[in-house]
């Protein structure tokens, strides 16, 4: 999946929104159902910086509001903060199966104009 950051991804919310038809395209499906069905409480991830070798905890949960999907918990501290990302970076996400975790990568820089 391929995010561009906005401006409430990195406020003080601390959370990354991902939009419904992403997740249920891309993650659901490899995902078993008990670990789908504690997705409106949150569920804990690992998420893998490919970047930076690093391994982060974060939680996935569905609003209910509007079915859309987030990760949140240290997303600022880990993610915004640590790499520095801003308003219309490019992010990349993708379901490891084989380690039970998110991959995460920047793809592209916004340009500082």
């Amino acid at each position: 999946m391929k995010k561009k950051i906005t401006v409430s991804d990195i406020d003080s919310l601390s959370r990354l929104l991902i939009a419904k038809d992403l997740v249920k395209e891309h993650i659901l499906p490899q995902w078993d159902t008990s670990f789908i069905e504690g997705i409106k409480e949150g569920v804990a991830v690992a998420v893998w910086d490919f970047d930076t070798k690093t391994e982060h905890q974060l939680r996935f949960k569905q609003w209910s509001s509007n079915g859309s999907y987030v990760f949140n918990g240290m997303w600022n501290r880990d993610f915004v903060s640590r790499r520095q990302l801003k308003v219309g970076d490019e992010i990349g996400l993708f379901w490891d199966q084989s380690n039970s975790r998110c991959n995460f990568s920047v793809l592209n820089r916004a340009s500082s104009n």
